[in-house]
């Protein structure tokens, strides 16, 4: 059943339904043609781009799994420079319907594939890969921009669809958000009158990680884990910029029955 009520649905259905190009709160740019391009510009989309992606052999890409698209900045530069199908999960339908307008196109030549979440079992998107048969079979799994926001306990989802579904060698690509960076502390700091209130209601708060957690609940997932910097250092910026790549395949397998 699908979860009509989960409330993340519900606050990125309503972040898209609200949207307006023409009043977007702290956007100075005038081009903004889809909901989420006020975060950032076009120069720093295309710097992450090469470095998380195209540095890490995106081009030779056939199979990729992308979690919260949004309107899908990153899923049309998979598209453009490889070959790749992407299947594209996301909690939001309303997201998923720009998605789907935007890159028509593709689905209708059958490279996106959009997959709504129900949110209900933590097993939805391996089972989705398994009755496509593409266990084992898929080169990247990536997120940007999206699990800035969300639990590690939720977050661990993620991570172990991840570790039970990419080949040798694939990668796992991700921005999480940086407690003990510069950036990212001042950032904790400035929003903590901002969230207080908001207690245990949704909302588009960061929750925040640091790169030595990070990295080792995924080795012991069987990754060997690589921090970029595509900016300034991984010291000075908000983000974890994250590469990891599945290098020990019988240690990820061994966690199978954990979703």
């Amino acid at each position: 059943m699908m979860a009509e009520s989960n409330p993340y649905r519900t606050q990125w259905d309503s972040y898209v339904q609200t949207w307006d190009r023409e009043n977007v709160p702290n956007s100075s740019s005038s081009k903004l043609e889809w909901p989420g391009d006020e975060w950032a510009e076009e120069e720093t989309w295309s710097r992450i781009f090469q470095t998380m992606f195209l540095d890490f052999g995106a081009a030779d890409w056939k199979n990729c799994v992308e979690i919260g698209a949004g309107s899908g900045k990153y899923t049309d530069k998979v598209l453009r420079h490889s070959e790749a199908q992407i299947i594209a999960f996301d909690i939001s339908p309303a997201y998923l319907e720009v998605l789907t307008k935007r890159l028509a196109a593709d689905v209708q030549a059958e490279r996106l594939y959009p997959v709504l979440l129900s949110g209900d079992d933590a097993s939805e998107m391996l089972q989705e890969l398994k009755r496509r048969r593409l266990i084992r079979k898929i080169d990247a799994l990536y997120s940007i921009d999206a699990m800035v926001h969300v639990d590690l306990q939720y977050l661990m989802a993620y991570f172990l669809t991840a570790a039970l579904c990419l080949n040798k060698e694939g990668r796992l690509i991700m921005t999480l958000a940086n407690a003990v960076s510069e950036a990212g502390f001042a950032a904790l700091v400035q929003d903590t009158k901002s969230y207080y209130p908001m207690q245990g209601e949704p909302s588009a708060k960061f929750e925040w990680l640091g790169p030595e957690m990070v990295q080792r609940v995924l080795e012991r997932l069987g990754f060997s884990v690589q921090f970029i910097a595509p900016f300034n250092s991984v010291e000075q910026d908000r983000d974890l910029f994250v590469i990891a790549t599945l290098v020990d395949i019988d240690r990820a397998q061994s966690f199978q029955e954990a979703l």
